[in-house]
């Protein structure tokens, strides 16, 4: 917002992301100050994304850029069957998950994307 208008009286829109559908909407807030702050503590806390990998092979995660839809590795280790790794991310992104070792010559096995929103936490199992 600019300068100085969180001075005033007067209301002023904030973008929000439903933590339901991950879609981005406005409040309106009387204080803009105080919930520009109360934005960034909850930014700061991050979106946790738990993965389980209910398959018989390992797997890789990739994010996926959404202005490029170029792959960037997400988990530098691999995820063995059976076993969750977790890592901090942001609403609405997109995660690709792939066959270790397949990542270049495969399409994913699944994918899935970010719904809830900051301060939360989901989780995904990776299966067929």
């Amino acid at each position: 917002y600019p300068a100085g208008l969180h001075e005033t009286n007067n209301p002023v829109k904030f973008v929000e992301i439903s933590a339901r559908s991950g879609e981005e909407y406005y409040v309106m807030v009387d204080n803009p100050k105080e919930e520009e702050e109360r934005q960034e503590r909850r930014k700061n806390m991050g979106l946790e994304a738990h993965i389980t990998n209910k398959l018989d092979r390992a797997v890789k995660i990739y994010w996926i850029d959404p202005e490029t839809q170029e792959k960037y590795l997400q988990t530098t280790e691999d995820i063995p069957p059976g076993k969750t790794t977790w890592f901090k991310t942001h609403p609405g992104h997109t995660f690709h998950v792939y066959h270790s070792g397949e990542e270049d010559t495969h399409d994913p096995v699944t994918m899935f994307q970010m719904t809830a929103g900051y301060g939360r936490r989901e989780q995904f199992e990776v299966e067929l």
